[in-house]
């Protein structure tokens, strides 16, 4: 069901953009997996992230590894990717950001501000519209 899937990777994406500062859209929209490496740093585990198009361009972010989880889930639901260590992602040329069937969601902002209504969560407490940005 295409509903479910639209859910199931709108909640790893909403996570993992409120944990890297990654733009909605174009910043997303063409993240593949060989963008993105794990690295050390002071015995602790970072990811980088490189992004290819965006609003200011090409840009590096570098995020706690934690968000590994989010992309651990969204990896799993793929039986290509499932078995693959995250090490080697760097050679998938595949999207992110796609349903478990494959496809690519045109766009999350609607099915966000779906769930928002649903969740009577649209408006903050001054009345001023949510979004996904």
């Amino acid at each position: 069901n295409r509903t479910i899937y639209i859910r199931e990777l709108l909640r790893d994406y909403v996570l993992f953009l409120a944990n890297t500062g990654i733009r909605p859209g174009t910043e997303t929209r063409y993240l593949r997996w060989k963008n993105i490496s794990e690295f050390e740093k002071d015995g602790k585990l970072f990811l980088q992230i490189k992004i290819p198009r965006g609003k200011t361009g090409t840009r590096t972010v570098i995020a706690r590894h934690s968000v590994r989880q989010y992309l651990q889930r969204i990896k799993d639901r793929f039986p290509d990717l499932k078995d693959l260590k995250f090490s080697e992602l760097a050679n998938v040329d595949t999207f992110v950001f796609r349903l478990r069937d494959g496809t690519i969601p045109k766009d999350l902002h609607g099915a966000f501000k779906r769930v928002l209504e649903e969740c009577d969560l649209l408006k903050d407490a001054d009345g001023n519209q949510r979004s996904l940005y």
